[in-house]
């Protein structure tokens, strides 16, 4: 867990940093287990607390592995995406995560599962349907790292900063929408200036 100071005690994902401005890095990540829940609904009407309570749920024991459950140990970040229904030029974009309101798209959120599980074989059944299991291969991000209460205005402002800084360095990042990650590494009792937050964009 985090404290109110920011301290993260749980296990994080490896990576490797490829390459570091003053700006962001370019970190390659090693192969992830992860549980995902999505939410299709207007962006108004997507809950963060309900996607977070499935997910929690399954880590917690709403699951079965040889005809038990089984408590998972939480990790940090928490990782979540978005997608819209709306076509290029259409209607434009906001937030990475948070879509314009009344537009229907879709809300996801997972969990990165602790490294002791080696495949999605060695995962217990999730409980509640709604729980994706699903492997992301080895990969390569752009990211950028800001402190305090992400809003939807400050997660947007800092996806077009990180742009701006890899478009500078040469580096090319992909412009899909819903590969746009925010990554958010505390609790929401740890103090705004203490949280730690990121944006990865894949790089392509």
């Amino acid at each position: 867990m985090a404290t109110i100071f920011g301290v993260v005690s749980v296990e994080m994902p490896k990576y490797a940093v490829l390459k570091k401005t003053s700006a962001f890095e370019i970190r390659n990540y090693s192969r992830q287990l992860r549980a995902m829940v999505t939410e299709q609904s207007p962006a108004k009407d997507v809950s963060t607390d309900s996607l977070f309570g499935v997910l929690a749920g399954y880590i917690f024991g709403n699951n079965a592995k040889g005809g038990a459950s089984q408590k998972i140990s939480m990790t940090s970040p928490v990782l979540m995406t978005t997608t819209n229904a709306y076509p290029p030029g259409g209607v434009g974009m906001t937030s990475p995560v948070l879509t314009r309101k009344e537009v229907l798209g879709s809300t996801s959120m997972a969990f990165i599962l602790p490294s002791r599980y080696q495949s999605l074989q060695d995962l217990p059944v999730p409980g509640n349907a709604q729980v994706k299991l699903l492997e992301v291969p080895e990969h390569k991000v752009a990211v950028m790292k800001f402190s305090g209460v992400g809003s939807d205005a400050l997660w947007k402002s800092k996806e077009l900063e990180l742009r701006r800084a890899a478009a500078q360095e040469g580096v090319a990042l992909s412009s899909e929408p819903d590969q746009v990650v925010r990554a958010m590494y505390n609790p929401p009792w740890t103090l705004p200036p203490f949280r730690t937050n990121e944006v990865m964009i894949p790089v392509l």
